[in-house]
């Protein structure tokens, strides 16, 4: 990973507008192609999308994409008529600034639900993105976009004259349905629309929807992937090819994708880096889970299809139980066995069922000293083996401990 380089024709700033208090602390950026784009994005699944969702959604339609505006400090979400033409008249005057259409313009905010976005602020920042928007700053705009984020995240990678660069948010109300909290990804590769559009979903889907944190989906979960080929290299993505590889399990590997005959090399070499870097990220949000200590990285195995590990693995990484003994380095046999057999429409055989914590096979009745202390690590992998087929799932949560329940106890108060 080269974390020097940026994507061609890309610049990106954040600074201090006056949403949130503190003034040391970024809460509005902006990330802008200087040249013709083509863009994806994916959205929550919340039945109550903030504003910004909305507008997002309409302006993504044909991918016709340029720019991401983002605030922090206020989601803008459950603001009704207000919210919207607020949203609305960002993305108006941030077009105007930036000398392009407000449709090619994804608006995006995350922070309190329920509190009211100044008009007046937003604006003001909109207004002043010429005299701030002169380089790809990256840092700035990653550190704009957190709330109750412990660090920003951010990964890069270049690779046959291409640059990926990717920059996420997230740290509670985590567990999307479509994407991660905010991410936004950008590249200087030359890809259609359509392909975009596949590759978004497909990296989403290995990544992104992944993870969990506390099982919540929020209302402004936004996933951005732009690309404006200044590179001159031209990834590709087929329908045939796109469902070739949602057939396929986390790790990709070489002989599998090679077996893709409508893939290229520059292709198949490009989706890996976007699904590492996009893996990363997804891992660091669940690292930054609010009170959160450790990673758990889950491995579904032996399932006789991909929706059975899925369902299992969200039961297993979503269980208080599971998580809190995680927290106290107590491998529970019962809390696993509970959590497989609770899914109650992809039923288990108990005697094909296997759990390993690392190369550790967890027996009941049997002596776990050994286990607890693997699981004292912060990053710990557990792998369950269903014994009904060759299907698996690979999936990120975390533990759970007093800080979490202290911080969201008095998150508005």
């Amino acid at each position: 990973m080269n974390r020097l380089s940026f994507p061609r024709k890309f610049l990106a700033a954040g600074w201090h507008s006056g949403i949130k208090s503190d003034s040391t602390k970024p809460d509005f950026g902006v990330l802008y192609s200087t040249s013709p784009c083509s863009g994806a994005a994916i959205f929550t699944r919340n039945n109550f999308p903030a504003s910004p969702v909305m507008i997002g959604r309409q302006h993504a339609s044909d991918g016709d994409i340029r720019a991401v505006i983002v605030n922090s400090g206020c989601a803008n979400a459950a603001t009704g008529e207000k919210g919207l033409t607020t949203a609305k008249k960002s993305c108006l005057t941030a077009a105007t600034s930036l000398g392009i259409l407000p449709e090619q313009i994804i608006p995006a905010s995350t922070g309190m639900i329920g509190s009211i976005l100044s008009d007046t602020i937003i604006q003001q920042a909109c207004l002043e993105i010429p005299q701030r928007l002169k380089h790809f700053e990256i840092s700035s705009f990653a550190k704009a976009i957190c709330t109750t984020d412990k660090f920003p995240k951010t990964m890069c990678c270049e690779l046959e004259q291409m640059c990926i660069y990717g920059v996420a948010k997230g740290a509670g109300m985590i567990e999307p349905n479509m994407a991660t909290m905010l991410s936004f990804l950008c590249t200087d590769a030359s890809i259609a629309v359509s392909d975009l559009q596949r590759l978004l979903k497909v990296i989403a889907n290995f990544s992104f929807n992944r993870i969990s944190v506390d099982s919540d989906t929020s209302t402004n979960d936004t996933v951005v992937l732009l690309a404006n080929g200044a590179s001159g290299k031209k990834v590709s993505l087929s329908q045939e090819a796109s469902e070739a590889l949602e057939k396929l399990s986390y790790p990709l590997r070489d002989d599998e994708l090679n077996k893709i005959q409508s893939l290229d090399s520059s292709s198949r070499s490009f989706i890996k880096a976007l699904l590492d870097i996009c893996v990363s990220l997804a891992q660091m949000i669940v690292k930054d889970g609010e009170g959160s200590r450790k990673v758990i990285q889950l491995q579904v195995e032996e399932a006789s299809h991909k929706e059975q590990a899925h369902k299992i693995g969200r039961s297993i990484l979503n269980s208080p139980l599971v998580k809190t003994a995680m927290y106290g380095n107590d491998p529970n046999w019962g809390r696993m066995f509970m959590a497989v057999g609770k899914v109650m429409d992809e039923p288990i055989e108990e005697k094909k069922l296997k759990i390993y914590f690392g190369d550790f096979l967890l027996k009941k009745g049997e002596d776990t000293t050994w286990i607890s202390n693997y699981l004292k690590k912060d990053f710990i992998i557990i792998r369950v083996l269903l014994g009904n087929g060759h299907s698996k799932e690979t999936m990120w949560g975390c533990d759970l401990t007093e800080d979490y329940v202290r911080f969201n106890s008095n998150y508005t108060t």
